[in-house]
């Protein structure tokens, strides 16, 4: 038997790590600690979920706005998420205008990203989430930045709101996705060990 391909088993291993991460509800940042050397390999895997080949029905867009200052990256990231669907090919994602700028400081970007999933869906493409990949070209202060994404998780919390039928319904068939996923997982190790 042939030793499988290091990078296949990275990217699956990077595919596993998504897919825990959607199945569970409340997370709302995905933070990937990796070596300098496994950069690329995170690009890949964006670069081959955002392809027409991806696996998920998920929408990566990446975003590389340096991080200069806190107070107005969420809207540099929101002016860029714009100018990335002013730049695509498909009229459906061109035609998309973001909610006018009235809130706070993350509101601005969250707004855009639940307008953006609302216009895509409107127009018939099938997505489950939005992912907003964030690469900053620099980041000014690491502590500022880490404080700026934890502070982006709570607003994308959505603390206090409540959930309507069509969310129950999807929560519980994500609940049963990952139930069979996981009996898949045990019977595959039950068949290594002998047991089956």
């Amino acid at each position: 038997m042939a030793a499988a391909n290091p990078i296949t088993v990275r990217l699956e291993r990077l595919y596993a790590q998504w897919l825990d991460f959607v199945d569970d509800p409340p997370a709302r940042v995905l933070r990937w600690l990796i070596r300098d050397d496994e950069y690329r390999m995170i690009e890949t895997f964006v670069a081959l979920e955002s392809s027409e080949g991806g696996r998920t029905m998920d929408l990566f867009v990446r975003v590389t706005a340096p991080f200069e200052r806190m107070a107005s990256h969420a809207l540099e990231l929101r002016n860029e998420l714009l100018q990335t669907c002013r730049d695509s090919q498909d009229e459906r994602v061109t035609s998309w205008a973001p909610p006018p700028c009235t809130r706070g400081v993350h509101d601005e970007l969250v707004a855009a990203c639940d307008s953006l999933i609302a216009h895509i869906r409107g127009h018939g493409l099938a997505i489950d989430h939005l992912v907003i990949v964030l690469l900053p070209a620099t980041i000014f202060a690491q502590p500022a930045w880490q404080q700026w994404v934890r502070d982006l998780a709570v607003a994308l919390s959505g603390e206090g709101a409540t959930p309507s039928d069509l969310e129950l319904d999807k929560e519980a068939a994500r609940l049963r996705k990952r139930f069979e996923r996981v009996k898949d997982q045990l019977r595959e190790l039950a068949r290594a060990d002998g047991l089956l």
